[in-house]
């Protein structure tokens, strides 16, 4: 659901390995007359091989010319894992800096939301409202 105006919807198929089937939902929204890529995801928490390939994966699928915004569960708070698009400029809300334990039974920060360098970061949080064993975490952006 979106209040924006979604021009085209495609899921990825990641990697599983006879595992838990992974996907990537990328949305094309339009705000304000600018175009950017939504993406949402839930990668493997089983092994880091695999979440590797995953990390790849997505990494193939977007256009990283464009805006981005990747939002999910990404089962690691290894920040170092993001570096497929920290190295490329992009910014993680969760990060050491600012740790936000978002996965409730352990406290540990496997949630989280990659802005590409086209975005500018002002500010994020963690919602107090328990709706599941993960607490959302939300940013304050601007394109």
């Amino acid at each position: 659901m979106s209040r924006l105006n979604v021009e085209s919807s495609r899921i990825v198929q990641l990697s599983s390995e006879g595992c838990e089937n992974r996907v990537a939902m990328i949305n094309v929204v339009e705000a304000d007359g600018i175009k950017f890529q939504f993406v949402n995801t839930h990668l493997d928490h089983t092994s880091l091989e695999r979440r590797t390939v995953q990390f790849g994966e997505l990494k193939e699928a977007i256009d990283t010319s464009m805006p981005y915004i990747i939002t999910g569960d990404f089962n690691t708070c290894d920040f170092k894992e993001f570096d497929l698009f920290t190295k490329d400029g992009a910014y993680l809300v969760n990060n050491s800096e600012n740790y936000l334990p978002s996965f409730i039974p352990a406290a540990i920060a496997i949630d989280n939301i990659v802005l590409s360098k086209h975005f500018k970061y002002k500010g994020c949080g963690i919602q107090t409202v328990i709706h599941s064993d993960h607490r959302m975490i939300w940013a304050d952006i601007e394109l």
